[in-house]
């Protein structure tokens, strides 16, 4: 369930890296190299990572720059089992297949759909404006008359 939460999650977030955290980094890696690689080179690779993340983290750069510079876990591990010589875009393709099976969807948008959206809802907020605006000054025109009328009868007044 955890594995299916993490990928599900790494789904939603769409880019490489990003938001994941150390311990999901390398749980998603891990999970990608095993059955693919024996135990002790699992752990040789993974220990690896966690030694490089510590060592980036030590030289003042953010573990979230360091995870997205190191990109998405299951291409590492693609690569990892590639220089090994294993094909493991089987089980990288399942994890990427079982984290995707739940109620995961990514929908993605049209720039071009986002920029149409955009400009109408900009469109319906001017129209607003100019509307309220409208409204105002048919109220704000007669008073402000009224008002520059009183003052000038006060003027006319006091002069007498």
């Amino acid at each position: 369930m955890v594995v299916i939460w993490l990928e599900y999650y790494y789904n939603l977030i769409g880019k490489e890296g990003s938001g994941l955290n150390r311990t999901e980094f390398i749980y998603i890696l891990r999970r990608c190299l095993t059955n693919q690689l024996s135990p002790e080179e699992v752990n040789e690779h993974v220990a690896y990572y966690e030694e490089y993340i510590d060592m980036q983290i030590k030289k003042g750069i953010s573990e979230e720059e360091v995870l997205g510079r190191l990109g998405d876990p299951r291409l590492l591990a693609k690569s990892i089992l590639s220089a090994n010589g294993v094909n493991g875009s089987s089980d990288v393709t399942k994890a990427q297949t079982e984290s995707s099976a739940g109620n995961a969807k990514v929908v993605r948008i049209p720039m071009w759909l986002v920029a149409i959206v955009a400009i109408l809802l900009l469109g319906i907020v001017l129209v607003c404006i100019m509307a309220v605006t409208v409204f105002a000054l048919k109220i704000a025109i007669p008073v402000l008359l009224i008002l520059l009328l009183v003052r000038i009868i006060v003027r006319t007044i006091k002069k007498r």
